[in-house]
């Protein structure tokens, strides 16, 4: 029954946004949905419906388009950007942890004792936990701080790092508080970037060939 009754409901609701002429953007509530005695099925849906306006004339607006410049620096981020797209991620033992490197770890967030997810179930989960996280060692990534607290470890090493949050933080149960989290680095990992060269560059450019010269 709550399968046919969902089914007509919809059909209903789209015949009757038709027959209306009627742009919805999304229906919000749908009331007194019932089967009648005559065979009939009613039933009310509230929706939201798009605004009507009526746009100005765009006919002679003058447009400045402002004049950009690329510099020298511009190509090389574009292209260090490109390279990093490709990047591999070889597992490395034998060092420690440094600033670059890509450390896969496992954390949990306490604040004074208490779990962050304790103190703000709805923050999003990786504020308050991670599981085989991924994380490029190079501040401010992740949270202001957290970054420099993992230089130096090694694989099965597990610290604590504490963070301040700022008091404007989004998630108000933790703004302005510190947060520290029992890390555990699990795999050690180095960004090994791809070699500029025409392979590169076919390789970005499928169908594209470079000659030399």
């Amino acid at each position: 029954e709550q399968e046919l009754r969902d089914r007509l409901t919809a059909e209903g609701y789209q015949e009757g946004s038709k027959k209306d002429g009627l742009e919805v953007l999304s229906p919000t509530d749908v009331k007194d949905a019932q089967f009648n005695e005559d065979g009939s099925f009613t039933f009310s849906v509230e929706v939201i419906t798009a605004p009507a306006f009526e746009l100005p004339p765009t006919t002679g607006i003058t447009v400045k388009v402002p004049k950009v410049t690329v510099t020298e620096e511009n190509l090389d981020q574009a292209i260090q950007n490109l390279r990093e797209r490709q990047a591999n991620y070889p597992e490395v033992e034998g060092r420690a942890l440094q600033a670059g490197d890509v450390g896969v770890i496992n954390y949990h967030g306490f604040i004074e004792g208490k779990p962050v997810r304790e103190l703000a179930p709805t923050a999003a989960e990786r504020l308050q936990e991670g599981s085989e996280y991924w994380i490029m060692v190079k501040e401010p990534n992740f949270l202001p701080g957290f970054c420099d607290g993992l230089v130096g470890m090694t694989v099965g090493e597990t610290r604590p790092v504490t963070v301040k949050l700022a008091d404007d933080f989004p998630v108000a149960e933790v703004a302005g508080k510190e947060v520290t989290y029992e890390v555990t680095l699990s795999i050690l990992r180095e960004q090994e970037l791809p070699v500029l060269d025409d392979e590169f560059a076919r390789h970005l450019i499928d169908g594209e060939s470079t000659q030399d010269g």
